[in-house]
């Protein structure tokens, strides 16, 4: 059972924005092993479009590249070198462009195919309490429900360390090992062939994610590569931020560096930008998280930070689950107030409002256009 306080998937985009390799995923052997053996074909399987394939680079100084060499060396992974006459018309190659096997997914169709016939299996409703049961009390009608798990996944996002600190009394000295960062989004879209196609092109200051989509729009996710110092409190329960002007204006600027092409503003180009925060395990965003927090009641704290993880997690979870507990499943089946709800991606919840791009910018006192 799946036990959830907000609409499936809700505020999605933020934090990986659909790629599926990136970081030390993108390098390390047993992750693309996973993503080519496992990832890729399942998602293909469940009708999920999985884009980038041939249109993802790495622009990156060779200084950077010398220091990234002994990495890819040891994980059997070196990028290719590419002519820059390669990258998508309208952008300049900032540095040397290497071309890197980069995949990504639109999110809300991802998690519509996961949940697709899982309904008796999700209960929307608050974690209240966390003893020999674990009290819920369900979204709606308010009736709380007492459950006896034989072993609990903890894979929230932003509420992790509420969850685990208030419902289930885990202490610090596991929690202090979760921080968040405040990260920027800025979304970019227009029909295609007005803006370039891509599935991910990195930069030292930028880095771009692109979806095409059946309507015929390019989306791309433009995250600034501005640090932000660690927030080691508890992040807000929607994991939203302020935005901060500052960064989205060295994002805008950076973004016309590496495609001048949106120096001359075609009116049917829109953005908008959202703010948020990322979690960080141990201070390593891409590294597995997945380990037994309380032994007594055997719950796991599993903390996918991209997708390409989310695979290794899952089954660690359930090799873990499995080894304490043996087999055995019981089915519970819930009464259905209502369907289950796939929820917005945070570019389309009505926080942020979509403006041109001549507009937009001229927000940030960036002229375009």
């Amino acid at each position: 059972m799946l036990i959830t306080n907000a609409d499936l998937g809700a505020g999605q985009t933020l934090h990986s924005h659909g790629l599926l390799n990136s970081g030390t995923g993108l390098v390390a052997g047993a992750l693309q092993e996973e993503l080519y053996r496992f990832t890729l074909p399942y998602l293909r399987a469940i009708g999920v479009p999985v884009h980038g394939e041939d249109r993802s680079f790495l622009l990156a100084p060779d200084a950077l590249v010398d220091q990234l060499t002994p990495v890819w060396e040891a994980n059997h992974y070196r990028p290719e070198r590419a002519d820059p006459a390669s990258l998508p018309v309208g952008f300049e190659p900032v540095a040397p462009v290497y071309r890197v096997q980069g995949f990504n997914v639109e999110k809300r169709r991802l998690v519509a195919a996961l949940s697709a016939g899982l309904e008796p299996h999700v209960l929307g409703g608050e974690v209240v309490e966390a003893g020999d049961n674990i009290r819920v009390r369900a979204k709606g009608s308010g009736e709380t429900l007492s459950l006896a798990p034989r072993a609990v996944v903890v894979a929230a996002g932003c509420g992790t360390k509420r969850l685990l600190r208030r419902a289930f009394g885990v202490n610090d000295v596991v929690l202090d090992r979760i921080a968040y960062r405040q990260t920027h989004m800025i979304c970019v879209r227009g029909p295609a062939g007005v803006l370039p196609e891509v599935g991910a092109v990195v930069a030292t200051e930028v880095m771009i994610v692109g979806h095409p989509s059946p309507d015929g729009l390019v989306t791309w996710y433009v995250t600034p590569a501005v640090p932000s110092p660690e927030h080691d409190g508890e992040a807000p329960d929607d994991g939203a931020a302020e935005v901060d002007v500052h960064v989205v204006k060295q994002g805008i600027d950076a973004l016309l560096r590496l495609v001048p092409s949106l120096s001359h503003a075609d009116e049917r180009i829109q953005a908008t930008v959202f703010a948020g925060y990322k979690q960080d395990f141990d201070g390593q965003p891409t590294r597995r998280a997945c380990e037994v927090v309380d032994e007594d009641r055997n719950v796991v704290m599993a903390l996918p930070s991209v997708l390409t993880n989310a695979v290794p997690n899952a089954r660690d979870a359930l090799t873990l689950i499995g080894d304490r507990l043996g087999a055995g499943t019981t089915k519970l089946e819930l009464r259905r107030e209502a369907a289950v709800v796939v929820g917005q991606v945070n570019e389309d919840t009505g926080r942020a409002a979509w403006r041109t791009w001549r507009d937009f910018a001229g927000v940030y006192d960036v002229a375009v256009g």
